[in-house]
């Protein structure tokens, strides 16, 4: 199936896969969720005939969405466990830590999409370099340059706020 094809599918559906994904993540989440589980069936189209095009959106939608709340809670079990250190930072602290943290989720959020997506599978899914690969139909050397690029482009804006 084409693109075109693709494109008709995912408006087709994209009003209920929006409601879905919202009882899940929220509907302040739920487009970017929706949005890239629509990436995924235009990619998988290119490579291979999907029989029940619905079925797959549902699929896909329900995966990155739950990827999406497993990420949180691993950043809210990061939080957790750095304040059960022995220092116990004072109100101060920890908003000067949620700020941080804000800034950092937002500028991860700005990166290029093909950035973020190695980047947030590298650090926060814990995948390999060659996992990364295989899932983007990529080639490892491409994942290291986005990684790469992603680090520096993060820095980048990061040191930006501090001054």
């Amino acid at each position: 199936m084409n693109m075109a094809g693709a494109a008709m599918a995912i408006e087709q559906h994209r009003r209920e896969l929006t409601a879905f994904a919202a009882a899940m993540v929220g509907p302040d989440r739920a487009e970017d969720v929706v949005q890239d589980a629509c990436f995924r069936l235009a990619r998988a189209l290119e490579r291979q005939s999907v029989t029940n095009q619905r079925a797959y959106l549902f699929r896909i939608t329900a995966n990155l969405a739950r990827d999406l709340l497993r990420r949180d809670k691993r950043a809210d079990q990061h939080i957790k466990t750095l304040s059960r250190d022995e220092h116990s930072p004072g109100a101060g602290e920890v908003a000067a830590l949620d700020e941080q943290l804000e800034s950092l989720r937002q500028a991860i959020s700005q990166l290029p999409t093909k950035c973020q997506r190695a980047f947030v599978a590298r650090k926060y899914e814990g995948l390999s370099y060659r996992e990364i690969a295989t899932r983007e139909g990529i080639t490892e050397k491409t994942v290291e340059n986005h990684i790469g690029r992603a680090l520096k482009l993060l820095r980048e804006a990061l040191a930006g706020q501090q001054h």
